[in-house]
């Protein structure tokens, strides 16, 4: 049989790992000729890339921006080829490839998540990367810190503003950019300055597999491929690399509309014989605080004393204060990103030296969370039905939220106490008025409650993108508005079971219509509110809030003051990662002397 025939060439071009290694679908993400020996075809054409590849290979075609043989310029292709063509060509010496691979001394690949970092809108779903790590040297153990990363971000302009980069990011404005950093590095960012969980899977690949990927990477820096925020992404790219190691695993297949970090962490959970082992780091503030309440009243009392008036105290009683002193001192510092000042570095010099003269004790670790690890939970996207009433008459409608998970939604699997949702659509049918309108479209709408602690006042904020039907105004039913929603406040824990929170927030508010008499509303409110975990399927929500506005709509009792008191309930059946979840709602809004009800109740299916 003759491998080189169309027919062979053609069922090649098909393949899963040669489509995988073009980044093609069938064209290729990627924008830049100089990743395809083919500059004029090879983008949108697989086979005729393919054919180009082998043309190169017998011709010794030099090629790129740095004039060298495929066999360095492409290994992964090359290999792929080799193999899967039979090819009788003898492999070359690539100096600058073999160096750059010997600098990972790479023996397996382990993937990290760094959990939601909830004090950053941009951070909240969550980050994924990679380890090389590298195999052990005459048998010492090689020091995974200093092991390599590699992790994939928007290549954004440090020049553009936060809304400039949202609408870039949003719409494919930025190229990807593969970044490469020591692990140490990474953890000093992720773990120590920004106290996010780290979720490390160590993968069953081969040494052969793991080469291939590393060749690949090699690859990459030729090519750049558009980089969009919910979709095209650290993780989308991510699995597709992991797809290149192994081409069985077929990671990425569900990811075309949305690529959220937990839903590709649980895919790869998923997938068998993917994942080999698993290691949690607990957040830096959960270690600090579990090692602060461990303390007993007396070292309390010295701890607060000592981080006041360090220098001039006698040396600390235990070696747990110790250790809780120096955490403290690290976790003040570090979110700042700036050196430690002389007396900070003589604070730290001393404790150390205390440290090293107290008898050592033993410290337990934060166990793993059995609700904590990302993908465990529901699926991320929502289909609810659910039927109500109001004072406009009964109504009945369909609720579509894509990503990701929302305050009263279980936590299994998602952050705790926060709210992270995209694209949240609620179109409404009304009985009497026999009309179908959209009650509210949610672009985004993230919250985050940060409780305080006794070591510091956390702020919990809030935020909204949305168009919305303004629901205490009887009668606008069929007139959307636009809106924007910000706010700050505080939280904290009501009980030392951390099932009950007490919260209270000061907003702003801003939204543009025609139902208003002047265009627009704006104003501020406040609201206070109680979150209640009443198991692993149960929650609660009771708010009273209260909206202070500079106009309103010409309808008649259009309040411009006006309070709302809502009640919201929620059982989801969390074994089945579908669901089903029920949800009560009731809201109460107040204006002057009258008021009116809006309830419902509603089922949801999660997929």
């Amino acid at each position: 049989m003759n491998l080189l025939d169309e027919k062979n060439l053609e069922a090649v071009a098909k393949s899963r790992l040669w489509l995988s290694l073009l980044h093609a679908h069938p064209a290729s993400e990627v924008k830049n000729g100089d990743f395809f020996v083919d500059q004029k075809d090879g983008r949108k054409d697989p086979l005729k890339e393919l054919k180009a590849d082998l043309q190169a290979l017998q011709v010794d075609l030099r090629i790129g921006r740095e004039q060298i043989q495929m066999q360095c310029a492409f290994p992964a292709r090359y290999h792929f080829l080799k193999e899967a063509l039979h090819l009788e060509i003898k492999d070359i010496d690539c100096p600058d490839l073999n160096d750059w691979k010997t600098r990972f001394n790479a023996q397996s690949v382990t993937v990290i998540f760094a959990s939601y970092f909830l004090k950053n809108p941009i951070s909240t779903f969550g980050h994924t990367f990679f380890r090389i790590d590298s195999a052990s040297v005459k048998g010492a153990k090689s020091d995974e810190l200093l092991d390599m990363t590699f992790g994939f971000a928007a290549g954004s302009n440090p020049d553009d503003n936060v809304g400039l980069f949202a609408i870039k990011g949003l719409f494919g404005g930025y190229d990807d950019e593969l970044t490469m950093a020591s692990y140490h590095e990474r953890l000093g960012l992720y773990h120590s300055m920004e106290s996010r969980e780290i979720w490390e899977y160590k993968l069953a690949l081969t040494p052969a597999q793991v080469n291939r990927m590393l060749e690949h990477i090699w690859e990459l820096r030729w090519g750049k491929m558009p980089y969009y925020f919910f979709n095209r992404n650290c993780t989308s790219h991510m699995l597709a690399l992991l797809e290149i190691a192994n081409p069985d695993w077929n990671l990425s297949d569900d990811f075309y509309l949305w690529a959220i970090p937990a839903d590709g962490m649980r895919k790869l959970i998923e997938t068998p014989g993917a994942v080999a082992s698993v290691r949690f780091r607990p957040a830096s503030e959960v270690v600090l605080l579990q090692d602060y309440r461990a303390l007993s009243e007396s070292e309390k009392k010295e701890f607060h004393e000592h981080i006041t008036h360090e220098l001039s105290k006698p040396p600390p009683s235990s070696g747990l204060l110790i250790e809780t002193l120096l955490e403290y001192q690290n976790h003040s510092i570090r979110p700042y990103g700036r050196p430690l000042t002389a007396t900070e570095k003589q604070q730290q010099a001393i404790l150390f030296e205390d440290l090293a003269q107290s008898p050592p004790e033993t410290r337990r670790l934060p166990p793993i969370p059995e609700d904590g690890q990302p993908g465990t939970g529901l699926k991320s996207a929502k289909l609810a039905i659910y039927g109500g009433g109001d004072a406009a008459g009964n109504f009945g409608g369909i609720t579509f939220q894509p990503a990701l998970h929302d305050l009263l939604d279980p936590d299994r699997g998602y952050p705790r106490l926060a709210e992270v949702v995209l694209g949240r659509t609620d179109v409404r049918y009304r009985q009497v008025a026999q009309t179908t309108h959209l009650q509210t479209l949610d672009f985004a709408s993230i919250e985050s409650l940060y409780p305080m602690d006794p070591l510091q006042n956390n702020f919990s904020w809030t935020g909204k993108v949305r168009i919305l039907t303004p629901a205490e105004i009887v009668g606008a039913q069929d007139n959307n508005a636009f809106g924007v929603i910000g706010g700050a406040g505080l939280s904290a824990w009501l009980n030392s079971g951390q099932s009950l929170l007490a919260y209270s927030f000061l907003k702003l508010s801003a939204d543009g219509g025609s139902v208003f008499n002047r265009g627009y509303r704006a104003g501020p409110s406040l609201a206070l509110g109680l979150l209640g975990h009443f198991s692993d399927s149960a929650k609660g929500l009771l708010e009273a809030e209260t909206y202070s506005y500079t106009s309103t709509a010409d309808l008649p009792g259009a309040p411009t003051n006006f309070t709302k008191v809502s009640i919201e309930l929620t059982w989801a059946f969390v074994e089945n990662k579908h669901g089903p979840e029920l949800h009560l709602s009731s809201t109460v809004y107040f204006e002057g002397a009258s008021h009116f009800t809006d309830t419902s109740i509603g089922l949801a299916e999660f997929f």
